[in-house]
């Protein structure tokens, strides 16, 4: 609701509505049904063409959402930037009324005016768990944008979520992905511009390019010099440091897992990498022995991890051999 909702009270035939989207917003539902009674209508909005439904979704009430619905609201009525409830709940981190609305066959396709998507608005909410639940659903991690809406990923970079960033980047998201529409910007040249050390880090240990040219077709380097971030340029040497002498190539898996670095961004991508002569990371972590790899190579087969565990310890003791 606007600022400018107050001129809708000198109106008296709108005091009924903005009373049941007032009791809407206080989870009153005793309220809500006597002004249902009284006839008014259930998806009356307000200047904003915000609905009861999409207050309640907002504020997470979901006994109030349960109600509604019952009632017979409608379901996807949007405001005026085209939010549903599905929107609001999943832009507000509420999962329970996330999975009420999908009981209720909410469109999870569905995107606002500007393009974004439901995963989109969880992902600039910065609310992981939502994430999760969506792409669970095989939403695209990185759908196509239109207009000035972010992908999921650059919204998860702005809000400073490396957590949500490296989970969309483990899903399928192009870490390096850029918007046109936006002069070429990325998660790393928004994180620059507008974020702490730590995420650009982040975005850096996922395999960020910073020599790239993204944002109005600068490198990291440039835009850096460019917004006087000298702590991002020191950040850029030590890293062009650490990636000459220290980092392990990615391609190198097996060096990995026989140093039982499991816990790092290259293992994260390198884990579905085919070896040589048909053999599998999978199996050359049976032949080194390394019980801690071998569970979590099965767990992306969708196996169970307590039988992963008790086959691991069996071929181990076996001695199963790998011919590489």
């Amino acid at each position: 609701m606007s600022g400018g909702a107050g001129v809708d009270w000198h109106d008296e035939m709108d005091i009924p509505k903005m009373e049941l989207l007032n009791a809407a917003y206080e989870g009153n539902i005793t309220k809500v049904g006597e002004l249902l009674r009284m006839g008014v209508n259930i998806d009356s909005y307000d200047d904003d063409h915000v609905t009861s439904l999409q207050i309640a979704a907002f504020t997470g009430n979901n006994a109030m959402v349960t109600y509604l619905l019952d009632e017979g609201a409608d379901l996807e009525a949007c405001n005026q930037v085209g939010m549903t409830p599905f929107h609001h709940a999943c832009r507000e981190g509420r999962m329970t009324v996330v999975e009420t609305l999908l009981q209720r066959g909410a469109d999870i396709h569905r995107t606002t005016f500007m393009g974004a998507t439901a995963l989109t608005l969880a992902a600039a909410g910065a609310h992981l768990h939502i994430v999760k639940k969506l792409v669970s659903l095989r939403l695209e991690v990185s759908p196509p944008t239109m207009g000035l809406c972010p992908t999921p990923l650059i919204a998860a970079a702005f809000r400073s979520s490396p957590q949500i960033c490296g989970f969309l980047n483990h899903r399928g998201a192009p870490i390096d992905e850029t918007l046109d529409s936006l002069l070429g910007l990325s998660a790393l040249s928004c994180v620059l511009m507008c974020s702490s050390t730590s995420v650009f880090c982040a975005l850096l240990d996922l395999g960020a390019d910073p020599t790239k040219k993204t944002l109005k077709k600068k490198t990291a380097a440039e835009l850096a010099e460019q917004f006087k971030r000298h702590d991002v340029l020191a950040i850029l040497a030590d890293k062009s440091r650490i990636r000459h002498h220290d980092r392990i190539a990615v391609g190198d898996i097996r060096q990995l897992i026989a140093e039982n670095q499991l816990d790092s961004a290259e293992f994260e991508r390198g884990k579905q990498t085919p070896l040589a002569e048909s053999a599998t990371p999978l199996m050359f972590a049976v032949a080194v022995g390394n019980e801690r790899a071998v569970p979590i190579f099965f767990s992306s087969l969708k196996i169970n991890p307590f039988i992963a565990i008790q086959v691991t310890k069996v071929v181990i003791v076996n001695e199963v051999l790998v011919p590489w």
